[in-house]
């Protein structure tokens, strides 16, 4: 773990701010297209993008990890 936390780099605010917004929107797409019974991309999984909408709305600091929402 010590390896690992002395080689990670931390990302830039913007880069943060554009993955939460690019997670959001394809979050949305997924959903809309849910609705209308149309295919999703196949390259898409609903889980991984479920988790990774999960872990953005953590680092925002609104909610606390098992609390967190992504109904928004």
């Amino acid at each position: 773990m010590h390896d690992f936390i002395t080689w990670a780099d931390l990302r830039a605010p913007g880069a943060l701010l554009a993955e939460d917004d690019r997670t959001y929107h394809l979050w949305c797409d997924a959903f809309a297209a849910k609705r209308r019974k149309k295919e999703l991309p196949s390259d898409l999984k609903l889980g991984v993008l479920r988790e990774r909408r999960y872990a953005v709305e953590w680092m925002d600091g609104m909610q606390n990890w098992d609390e967190v929402t992504c109904d928004a």
